[in-house]
């Protein structure tokens, strides 16, 4: 993927911050953290205050990008939602951001509990100790 090609993705993401549609706002959302930085926090941040409950998850994965490790923590509350999409996105960002696999959430709701518990666990033992790679996008 190319610069101009990054650059394009990341102004059409701010402007669809601003959508009516949720789906295009968490998409929005989450694509801000992917393409953008440290200067995008505001943005991220309001999100998480937004109507829209897939718009709060995107919130929370961009700032776990961005190398906000509080806001990992709380994608781990998610796994277990009612919710096949809350869990399928808290799964991808926990995934992402930690480099880290476990029970799979969206198998059942017995996996989905399995799956918190075990991320529960391991940030537990491991978070006080986890640094953000900026470059890599991840905690290790």
């Amino acid at each position: 993927m190319g610069f101009k090609s990054i650059q394009k993705d990341y102004e059409q993401a701010l402007n669809d911050v601003k959508n009516m549609n949720s789906e295009k706002r968490a998409n929005a959302i989450a694509n801000l953290g992917v393409y953008g930085n440290e200067k995008d926090l505001p943005v991220l941040k309001q999100a998480l205050n937004d109507s829209a409950e897939a718009v709060k998850v995107a919130a929370l994965y961009s700032l776990a990008l961005q190398g906000e490790k509080q806001y990992a923590e709380k994608l781990i509350e998610y796994l277990d939602n009612e919710r096949d999409l809350f869990r399928k996105l808290a799964k991808a960002a926990l995934e992402a951001v930690c480099v880290k696999k476990f029970s799979d959430p969206l198998k059942d709701m017995d996996s989905a509990k399995k799956a918190k518990q075990e991320w529960s666990d391991w940030w537990k033992a491991n978070s006080a100790k986890l640094t953000f790679d900026k470059k890599k996008k991840i905690f290790g």
